[in-house]
């Protein structure tokens, strides 16, 4: 079920979903608990989940950032464009908290998207801040081709 929020589970990585409706929410379940055991947290997958839409209220976008400051890995799922309003906020606080610990970002986005405006603005965020960014076509074969950009 996608829900909004939920509690790091004993010894696993608190993942953090950013995810854009249903689709891209389930799609980002599925690459986070394979990217979850590749990271070395076996065992029950339990991200928080925040659809980008209910960040447009304050207290929730608030609650959201904490949150995402305290993931191992912020997945971001979309279609083609990540919202502009909460994104600033959300990515700031990934970045100050990336300097303190490790965390890993991964954004999943359809098609053609992997290779515009999400891409280059995460390429350009991590040539900022001197992160590695790694971006990748991948086939789903529910959905299609997909892009996966990283960094770290």
């Amino acid at each position: 079920m996608l829900s909004a929020g939920s509690p790091r589970p004993a010894g696993g990585l608190r993942v953090v979903i950013l995810y854009e409706d249903f689709a891209t929410g389930l799609r980002a379940r599925r690459v986070g608990g394979i990217l979850a055991e590749e990271l070395g947290a076996p065992g029950r997958f339990e991200p928080a989940l925040w659809r980008w839409d209910v960040l447009q209220d304050p207290r929730l976008r608030r609650r959201a950032v904490g949150e995402v400051a305290r993931a191992d890995l912020l997945i971001l799922s979309v279609h083609r464009r990540l919202p502009v309003v909460p994104t600033g906020a959300l990515l700031d606080a990934w970045l100050a908290a990336k300097a303190r610990r490790s965390s890993h970002l991964v954004a999943l986005v359809d098609g053609t998207g992997a290779r515009g405006s999400v891409a280059a603005c995460l390429w350009e965020l991590a040539w900022r801040r001197g992160l590695d960014c790694l971006v990748q076509r991948i086939e789903d074969p529910e959905q299609g081709s997909v892009g996966l950009v990283w960094l770290s």
